[in-house]
């Protein structure tokens, strides 16, 4: 789904010259992660990002991000067609008033 998998060319993990930590590199096509390599120091090589471990989850919010911008898109444009129902249309128009978390008011 994403096409993020652990570096063999580089051998998944490389020392550091600086902290002399290993750490391990993520190949990525670079299509899924443009915004990351123009934005950071990543290596490139031959259509991939290679990533180091603390970058995945920026991946990971990012494509979270896609995919819930496109389903509420999604849910905008169908709702004239769910504030038909009454049931529905009073739920979602009170929705914001109700709260059903924790009483911590005890």
């Amino acid at each position: 789904m994403l096409g993020i998998e652990m570096s063999k060319s580089m051998g998944s993990r490389r020392q550091s010259m600086r902290s002399g930590k290993i750490k391990k590199y993520y190949k990525v096509p670079f299509e899924k992660v443009p915004y990351i390599a123009k934005t950071m120091r990543a290596y490139m090589k031959n259509g991939f990002v290679y990533l180091e471990n603390e970058h995945i989850p920026l991946i990971l919010a990012q494509k979270f991000r896609n995919i819930l911008t496109k389903r509420l898109a999604l849910s905008f444009k169908h709702l004239p067609q769910v504030f038909k129902d009454k049931r529905v249309r009073n739920i979602l128009l009170h929705i914001s008033k109700v709260y059903v978390g924790d009483d911590f008011s005890k």
